[in-house]
């Protein structure tokens, strides 16, 4: 039977099937591996590749959190110098690409969509009608 790891080598070990999973090994691999150089039995390996794995998840959480930082940075930079050299047409456009980037617009058409498949229609406020202004009388 295998000695108890402590927590140190537990970390080390969690850091090697990291390593494994970024070099692409398939998790039967991983599992060999862990057996053969830690004999651990499959359950544990297991364990193992999900925690390197939530890992990997907090990582690349982070990573896009700021990849979406910067963007959303970028586009204010824009909007802003766009702005400042009167280039309007130039600030919409960055306005919707941040609009975008939010999901502002999927959430509208999401929402839209949903009001639609409960038999509500839908119009644009911004079209102006023959009949807006006048006052319909009712039998």
């Amino acid at each position: 039977m295998a000695q108890k790891s402590d927590k140190a080598e537990i970390e080390v070990r969690i850091n090697k099937v990291y390593s494994l999973i970024l070099q692409c090994h398939s998790s039967e691999k991983i599992i060999a591996y862990a057996n053969q150089n830690w004999g651990i039995n499959r359950a544990q390996a297991k364990t193992y590749i999900k925690r390197a794995r939530a890992q990997m998840m907090e990582v690349c959480a982070i990573e896009r959190e700021e990849a979406f930082a910067e963007e959303m940075e970028l586009r204010r930079e824009i909007i802003r110098k766009a702005l400042d050299d009167k280039k309007y047409q130039t600030a919409l456009q960055a306005a919707d690409s941040r609009a975008k980037l939010r999901g502002l617009f999927d959430k509208l058409e999401q929402a839209l969509d949903t009001v639609t498949a409960h038999g509500y229609e839908v119009s644009d406020p911004t079209e102006i009608t023959e009949t807006q202004g006048e006052i319909k009388e009712t039998e």
